[in-house]
This record gives C-alpha cells, structure tokens and sequence, in this order.
C-alpha cells in the first residue's frame, strides 16, 4: 500500500507540478477549522510615557468539512493473472485512476464552490471586492509586465507571492513579450521525489522569480461585465496561515484581453 500511495503521489506530481510545492499538513477529525486575520492590531511609535494601543488583531475562524477525492479501481485475481505477462493490470489500473483523480484536483482547484463535498477553489476565494481591473469592461487592457507587476504588488503582506497560475493562452501570450525582450525567466525549484525521498530540480517558468503553473481549467471565455467577452483569470498569491494572500487576475479577451483581482480572506 505505500508502494502504491508513493506511486500515486510521483504520478500526480508528473502531471501537476504544482502538488510538489504545496504545503501539506496532518490533521485529525472530520473538519479543517483555520484562522485568517480579520483585522489588523495597533501599533506605532509612542513616547517613552505614552500610552500604547491596546486594539489587538482579530482573527477570523474559518472552518471546512473535510471530503475525499476518490476512484475505485476494480481487478479481480483471473484478470490479474491471465493478463498480466507484459503490463502489470493493478499498475495499470491506478496509473489511469491517478490520472482521473489528477483532473478533478486540477477542476476543484480552480473552480471548487466550497459546497461539500467540494473544497473552494481559487475563483471561489477572489471576491469581486479583491479584484483589480486594467482597462474598461469594454476594453479590457491587454495582458502587459506593467499589469503583472501590479498583480505581485496587490499581494503585499508578508513578502512576495509564491505562485502564480494561468491557463496556456495566457503562458504562450506572456512567453511572447519575453522572447521580445530577448528574455527567458526560467527557475529552478527544488522537492522532495515520494518514491525516491530525494531532492530533485524541477524547471518551471517565471516571472519575477515567482514560479509560474499552468491550468487550463481557467477559462478563457469569461465575459467581463457586461463588456467584452472570452477574458481570462490569473492568480497569484501565498501560501500558509501566517502568510496567506490570493490575487485573482482577469486578463485576456480572444486570448488578447486582461483583467485582474486579489484575494479574499486576508
């Protein structure tokens, strides 16, 4: 069984790179209850006998029920045995599971209400009132180093985004503005391999050496108000309770247009 559990953790990084650097934690029961400030305590500068603010900071108990993303994979002992000579079919079978599971990972993260059994995703966490828009609703700006430099400066506590996500569209049109500038802001990341234990490199692009992920369960015909249609969303942000920070990013009309917000639970 750990064999297999390694095996499913190495697929899944295969196919999402992002899992690699995820912060997991253990937990016990059947509900994930976690603080998020609400808002800020006093403090300052005060006269050697001045009074001291005594407003302290509130934060604000978030809670979810726990639910499992699961697959069943089913091989009896006689399919096992007679067709098993050249690729082993429980192998097989949970390499292809992997990759099921590995696609509603990748859907729920995006797109996830919040609404058990289903976690919130990132577009559930931006609010409209996180959100910074380039451009007007009927003609949003294109996507541009300026507005992604907005977009890292709107998740501004507790030092720099650790990632950014987009779809392909959106990678291919940022890769276009590097190669004319002569650019090629790629970093090297370091994991942990499940099978393996080992540390090992992994490749990702950049931008500001915030690693960049690609998920094409961001759309890219979201309608922008009731302006221009087929925009799409990026995000940025942190990750952790103590540095926690989401910015939702609304960019690219025809795969041209762009428009952007930030998080919603500080």
């Amino acid at each position: 069984q750990d064999e297999i559990a390694q095996g499913m953790a190495a697929e899944f990084i295969a196919l999402e790179n992002m899992l690699a650097f995820i912060p997991i934690v253990s937990h016990t029961g059947k509900a994930l209850i976690y603080n998020r400030e609400a808002s800020e305590g006093a403090g300052g500068v005060v006269d050697i006998n001045g009074a001291i603010g005594t407003t302290p900071s509130i934060p604000a108990q978030s809670s979810f029920v726990l639910g499992r993303l699961a697959a069943q994979v089913e091989v009896d002992s006689f399919e096992q045995a007679a067709t098993s000579s050249i690729n082993d079919q429980t192998a097989t079978q949970v390499t292809m599971r992997s990759l099921t599971l590995m696609k509603k990972w990748k859907t729920y993260f995006i797109t996830g209400t919040g609404t058990f059994p289903q976690f919130s995703g990132l577009e559930a966490l931006a609010t409209s009132t996180q959100t910074y828009t380039p451009g007007t609703a009927a003609a949003p700006a294109a996507i541009s180093f300026e507005i992604l430099d907005y977009a890292l400066d709107m998740v501004n506590d507790g030092g720099d985004p650790d990632f950014i996500v987009m779809n392909k569209i959106c990678r291919r049109k940022l890769a276009t503005l590097y190669r004319a500038q002569g650019l090629n802001d790629t970093i090297e990341l370091g994991f942990i391999n499940p099978l393996t234990g080992e540390r090992e490199i992994m490749k990702v692009m950049s931008y500001g050496r915030v690693p960049i992920f690609v998920n094409d369960n961001i759309s890219s015909t979201e309608t922008y108000s009731t302006g221009a249609a087929n925009t799409t969303s990026l995000f940025t942000g942190r990750w952790g309770e103590e540095k926690e920070g989401l910015v939702l990013t609304k960019p690219i009309a025809n795969a041209d247009w762009f428009k952007v917000s930030e998080p919603t639970e500080k």
